[in-house]
């Protein structure tokens, strides 16, 4: 149990902080609203901090599985390939991740875009007209 609870000091410190203060501002300052939002904050605060190093830790064990399957293959132009494919679809889902994704000029969401573009130059028309 130890060795758990050591791997979160950052987090239990924050909330043993934020518990503080709040025990402070109710009964020094006598704002029990105030001390009810401080400790919510350094819980979620703590909350946050974990999600981020638990992230950063499924991310890591990724980039480590990843050189593993390289270091595994024999040739070295095969593996330069594979780099460079992992390289390139690597900067797709983060293009994808930031909201940006290249469509096919047949797609039909071209098509739907287009439509839209229409639609909203032909209300333009009847707003202006109509006044």
């Amino acid at each position: 149990m130890k060795r758990y609870l050591e791997q979160y000091v950052i987090e239990i410190t924050l909330v043993l902080v934020g518990a503080t203060a709040a025990i402070v501002e109710a009964l020094v300052v006598h704002r029990s609203d105030i001390a009810t939002l401080i400790a919510v904050v350094a819980l979620l605060l703590a909350l946050a901090v974990a999600a981020i190093r638990q992230e950063i830790r499924i991310q890591i064990g990724e980039i480590l599985i990843e050189r593993k399957v390289l270091h595994e293959i024999p040739d070295p132009s095969w593996r330069k390939e594979a780099e460079d494919e992992i390289e390139q679809a690597r900067l797709k889902f983060a293009s994808w991740a930031g909201g940006t994704r290249r469509v096919d000029e047949r797609s039909s969401l071209n098509f739907q875009i287009e439509s839209l573009r229409r639609a909203s130059s032909s209300g333009d028309a009847n707003r202006i007209a109509s006044r």
